[in-house]
């Protein structure tokens, strides 16, 4: 039988070591912060973007061009890879992609080297011979001449894009082969990534025309496929849209080159 001494020692001993157990537990909570959280989410600073223009009218010449400038200072004009044509298979899963990532060409053209002799004034968009130009009117100079007798300079007119009247789209997309992606209505370079610009500027609000001739309207916000455009009743359009950091993400015709 057990005795009555035994049993009280027993009893103490395992009162002892459940008070050990316990303040070992507790000291161990305690090494750890009370309200530590631990988050997964990553903060982003968010720039404070200027004042946003409501027309396209307010977009000077000269501002256009200094801006520009800047990029070519401040570039190395180096551009990251990537596909530019979506096949029929992976349209389905790459469509939701491809509105977030602009189709960049591996290597830029030359379109950016126009920028700092892009004319500030007397450039005009018109329609001649079944295609949309862009041409540069200026006063020929005239070689000094002797004499009292009136000289009248001549005009000469430049074509600075030649531009299809209807264009019409391939079966593959063409990757943006240079930030400079076409000309406003009234002869202003239009730069893809001069997003803050346009997005004031209304739904039938014609800005310009792309460099593959598919005109370009303001802030739309219906669905667009890839290269930022939709099928209108009148005819496919590129439009804005405020969910993109870029005007648009491909080519759905060849982008034509500057003549200079």
């Amino acid at each position: 039988m057990i005795r009555t001494r035994d049993l009280v020692l027993f009893v103490v001993s395992l009162v002892f070591l459940l008070s050990a157990l316990s303040l070992t537990v507790v000291s161990d909570k305690q090494d750890i912060p009370t309200g530590t959280q631990f988050s997964l989410q990553e903060t982003v600073a968010v720039p404070v973007e200027g004042a946003e223009v409501s027309s396209v009218s307010q977009l000077d010449r000269a501002s256009v061009i200094a801006r520009l400038k800047e990029k070519i200072q401040n570039t190395s004009l180096i551009i990251t890879p990537q596909p530019s044509v979506v096949s029929d298979t992976e349209e389905s899963t790459s469509t939701l992609t491809a509105q977030t990532e602009l189709q960049a060409c591996t290597y830029p053209d030359d379109a950016l080297a126009v920028v700092p002799k892009w004319p500030l004034s007397g450039v005009q968009v018109i329609v001649q011979e079944g295609a949309r130009l862009v041409v540069f009117e200026e006063t020929a100079t005239l070689p000094a001449q002797s004499g009292s007798s009136t000289q009248t300079a001549p005009t000469v007119r430049k074509t600075l894009l030649q531009m299809p009247l209807q264009p019409k789209k391939l079966a593959q997309s063409v990757c943006v082969p240079s930030e400079v992606i076409g000309v406003s209505l009234d002869g202003l370079l239009l730069f893809n990534r001069d997003m803050r610009f346009y997005r004031n500027v209304p739904e039938e609000t014609r800005i310009g025309y792309a460099r593959d001739g598919f005109p370009i309207y303001g802030v739309y916000e219906g669905e667009t496929d890839a290269c930022g455009g939709y099928e209108h009743p009148s005819g496919y359009r590129y439009v804005v849209s405020k969910d993109r950091d870029y005007v648009i993400g491909c080519f759905v015709a060849s982008p034509a080159t500057f003549d200079w």
